[in-house]
């Protein structure tokens, strides 16, 4: 803490203490977080209450939630946080290719992507 010293006509001291603030900067909150092929597999860490938004791009798409009590989406790309500890999103896709033949002839993705709520 700060210390603010008086040296007035009275022969004691005056001594105030001032706290400082503390700057904190702003936390990337749910609305901009947001997981791409890219980063997913580096995984995310949330607070209880926090949202991600899973865009993998174009393609066929199937996502799973290992502990859904500890994730959960409404829509498969949106995900909030509601419980604290660990657990992964499971993705499995056929990413679009420029020489594209039938889905079927095309090599699968798998991600395995960790997520961690702190409470």
């Amino acid at each position: 803490m700060n210390t603010l010293e008086s040296t007035s006509a009275f022969p004691e001291r005056t001594r105030v203490n001032i706290p400082l603030p503390i700057y904190r900067p702003p936390r990337a909150t749910g609305a901009n977080r947001i997981l791409t092929l890219e980063n997913a597999e580096k995984g995310i860490v949330l607070r209880v209450g926090e949202q991600f938004t899973l865009n993998l791009g174009q393609g066929l798409w199937t996502v799973r939630v290992r502990d859904e009590m500890m994730l959960t989406s409404a829509d498969g790309v949106t995900f909030q946080a509601r419980a604290g500890g660990k657990t992964c999103l499971f993705a499995t896709g056929v990413p679009p290719r420029a020489d594209s033949g039938p889905p079927s002839s095309r090599r699968k993705l798998f991600l395995e992507i960790p997520v961690t709520v702190l409470p």
